[in-house]
């Protein structure tokens, strides 16, 4: 589907490294318009916006602690999921 390796939480995909770089972050429909920014963009696939998803540019990872905190936001929303 996106060229990578996706996580999973209890069956859902929470977070994924992009084949081309970057990742594609599950992040729920609430929070997308805050984390929006520079390097941080709405997922879209094929021309059709993924609501609920990110795409972090790796530009938007300097290091560990920023994929560590883009992973535990991930996981923590899908943890909500039923």
């Amino acid at each position: 589907m996106f060229g990578g390796v996706g996580f999973m939480v209890e069956g859902a995909l929470a977070i994924a490294a992009m084949g081309g770089g970057g990742l594609l972050a599950r992040v729920g429909r609430e929070a997308v318009d805050e984390l929006i920014g520079p390097g941080v963009e709405q997922m879209a696939m094929n021309g059709r916006v993924m609501t609920g998803w990110l795409r972090v540019l790796p530009e938007a990872v300097e290091g560990d602690d920023e994929l560590a905190a883009w992973a535990r936001r991930c996981r923590d929303f899908v943890a909500t999921l039923d």
